[in-house]
């Protein structure tokens, strides 16, 4: 019985050290909306797990979203009032949110707060007044140059008899647009071994009416070497590689543009989860005895690297969404006494065969 007691007694302590150390998410939801409509963002939880102390800085792009108020309270959930909402800073595009379950401090806390995942905590409301294609992210704001005035995002978790902690705030943003949903690129992860050739997919979706489109991805040249790009045979776009794709050690950049103006000026369009290329890297990296090795291949966002323009007005830049991939390096295989089947000839079924195994090179001592 001890064999099968141990492991359970490890998972528990497994399950309270999470318990401990995981951080509520808190969501925004995203929205396409058109000019002067007003609209309001859900804010929801999970992982909300005995807490009882929050404080929230919050920001989105002021001439893209006009705040119009905060909604959605149900103050038997968190016993949220107007008042825990610091509205001064809202027309340069930053609210914070204060909570602090039954105004308890950090040293007296005796109660803390566990709501059910997906729970709307509140809303925030706002008006669309950027044009056509424009777009904001709402997130959580933390100190910066574009921030000055920020306090440091904090969650507080009382765990029964231990003190309270300061834990990780995790976040999912939202992304609201003027009437265009957010185009997204999405790169493929992958798990393999030392050594392998892996290629991966970039798919897209929401290209609709797209007029011209630039992206590039980096990755880690000590970890992975880039060996080539395969394209579709449907190849929709007509990418080449070596004009629309070029690739250095550590970055490839993707253009496109339609020159041809097709379907009638209205740009290109494609399915959802539609294959643009592969992309196909040998894994470099040595593997561990005991450990899984990653490495991101992370779409660059940085203005000029990262750019898609709609043909329903070529002036602006869309919104756009990426998914980096992940490869992932397994352990190396562990080293054992080598045999070798010798398979033979083919037989029939219901044949009683013997197949002798020889021993390998590592056949000593």
């Amino acid at each position: 019985m001890k064999l099968y007691i141990l492991p359970f007694i490890f998972m528990l302590s497994i399950f309270k050290m999470n318990a401990q150390s995981g951080g509520p998410t808190f969501n925004f939801s995203s929205a396409v909306v058109p000019t002067d409509s007003v609209f309001c963002v859900d804010v929801t939880v999970k992982d909300f797990t005995l807490l009882f102390d929050y404080v929230l800085p919050i920001k989105w792009d002021s001439t893209v979203l006009e705040f119009q108020g905060i909604a959605g309270i149900d103050n038997s959930i968190l016993g949220l009032t107007q008042s825990d909402f610091d509205l001064s800073q809202v027309e340069s595009g930053l609210m914070i949110a204060n909570w602090k379950y039954q105004n308890q401090d950090c040293n007296d806390v005796v109660n803390a707060l566990t709501i059910d995942d997906e729970t709307v905590i509140f809303q925030m409301c706002f008006k669309m007044i950027g044009g056509f294609g424009s777009y904001t992210n709402i997130e959580v704001a933390y100190p910066s140059n574009q921030c000055k005035d920020c306090p440091v995002p904090s969650v507080f978790r009382k765990i029964p008899e231990e003190s309270c902690k300061n834990i990780t705030l995790n976040e999912v943003k939202g992304l609201v647009s003027n009437s265009i949903r957010a185009f997204e690129i999405l790169a493929e992860s992958k798990r393999v071994n030392s050594g392998d050739l892996v290629c991966v997919n970039y798919s897209v979706n929401n290209f609709t009416n797209i007029r011209g489109l630039q992206f590039s991805v980096s990755w880690d040249d000590a970890f992975l070497n880039f060996e080539e790009f395969i394209i579709p045979q449907e190849n929709p776009l007509n990418i080449a590689a070596g004009t629309s794709i070029n690739a250095q050690s550590d970055k490839f950049t993707f253009i496109f543009y339609d020159v041809t103006g097709a379907e009638d000026d209205q740009g290109r369009s494609l399915p959802d989860s539609t294959t643009l290329f592969q992309a196909c890297y040998t894994v470099i990296q040595p593997c561990l005895s005991n450990n899984l090795q990653s490495t991101e291949l992370h779409t660059l966002t940085e203005s000029g690297q990262l750019e898609v323009i709609n043909a329903l007005n070529d002036s602006v830049a869309i919104a756009a969404v990426t998914m980096d991939g992940n490869i992932q390096v397994n352990e190396c295989l562990p080293i054992g006494l080598q045999l070798n089947p010798q398979c033979g000839a083919s037989v029939d079924l219901g044949d009683e065969v013997c197949v002798p195994f020889t021993s390998g090179d590592n056949f000593a001592n």
